[in-house]
């Protein structure tokens, strides 16, 4: 590939210089001198949508969406996926492992609370995706019986 040395994940970005132009021809002399007033300079989201960054809206939900979209989440449920795969062992067995490997790396009172934790936030995301999981299934269905009516091939 173009970056063989590329690891997927999180990362910095070190900016060591910006530029800024106008859109409307003026002189960028009185363009921003730092960059996070440059930054701030084009966000128009609040006056374009009518929405705020700290909308009650966002303020309850934000704390949810972060809990069920977890990149940490979705690490460990792959990882146990692998285990799964190639050792041809179940959930329960899988997770064991894990507190097994955390009960080394940091002793096991930390590691039962971490696991306690992690099984929690896990059960608690996937009762809120329940919800969202029924409408899809009920969206996809719908449109499987639209198919029919008209006649038309079904989608795998």
């Amino acid at each position: 590939g173009p970056m063989p040395t590329f690891r997927e994940g999180p990362f910095r970005l070190a900016l060591h210089q910006y530029g800024v132009y106008t859109a409307d021809g003026k002189d960028a002399a009185t363009a921003p001198t730092t960059l996070p007033a440059a930054a701030n300079l084009g966000d128009k989201s609040s006056e374009n949508s009518g929405r705020t960054k700290n909308s009650p809206i966002s303020v309850v939900l934000g704390p949810l969406i972060k809990l069920v979209f977890s990149e940490k989440a979705r690490r460990r449920r792959r990882a146990r996926e692998i285990l799964k795969e190639r050792y041809r062992i179940g959930e329960i067995r899988a997770r064991c492992n894990g507190q097994r490997m955390k009960a080394a790396r940091m002793g096991y009172l930390g590691a039962t609370a971490e696991g306690l934790g992690e099984l929690a936030r896990d059960a608690v995301a996937s009762v809120l995706t329940l919800p969202l999981r029924g409408l899809f299934i009920l969206i996809s269905r719908f449109a499987r019986l639209v198919r029919t009516l008209k006649g038309e091939k079904q989608l795998p």
